[in-house]
């Protein structure tokens, strides 16, 4: 009889641990959570990573959201509408600079210098791994405009 208490004390332990892990994997695997921790990672990497990176977690997380009840769209939607308009303005903005970068060779010398301004705050404004991408050229052209004077 003792053998059976302890066999059944077991069987209903496993049965509580199971159903415990399938709920704790339940939370973690949900939508609603995923799209958190997907917009977290996105919200703390927007200024250090590289825009194709930004854009495809971006896309995951809005597949993320399509897929939510329409209920629980409406707390996400402001999130996630302003992580895409950080992402637009990095494009813009290293769509410009490409664009002075291009244009600053025709200019003479105190035209090239507020150029320069421009794009130094657009350079400012990119993520850090883009930022990587153009520093030779931003610190050429500033040497460049340093030796003019």
């Amino acid at each position: 009889m003792a053998g059976n208490n302890w066999l059944i004390l077991a069987i209903v332990f496993a049965g509580v641990l199971l159903v415990s892990l399938s709920l704790i994997l339940l939370e973690f695997c949900s939508t609603i959570n995923r799209l958190h921790r997907k917009l977290r990672r996105i919200n703390s990497q927007l200024n250090k990573q590289s825009l194709d990176w930004l854009k495809s977690n971006y896309l995951d997380a809005y597949d993320l959201f399509l897929n939510l009840p329409e209920q629980k769209k409406i707390s996400f939607y402001p999130n996630l509408t302003e992580i895409r308009e950080k992402i637009e303005s990095s494009i813009r903005c290293e769509k410009e600079l490409e664009w002075y970068f291009h244009d600053v060779d025709e200019k003479d010398l105190p035209e090239q210098k507020k150029v320069y301004q421009n794009m130094y705050g657009l350079y400012l404004a990119l993520p850090e791994k883009v930022q990587k991408k153009y520093y030779a050229r931003v610190v050429q052209l500033r040497e460049h405009l340093e030796r003019g004077r």
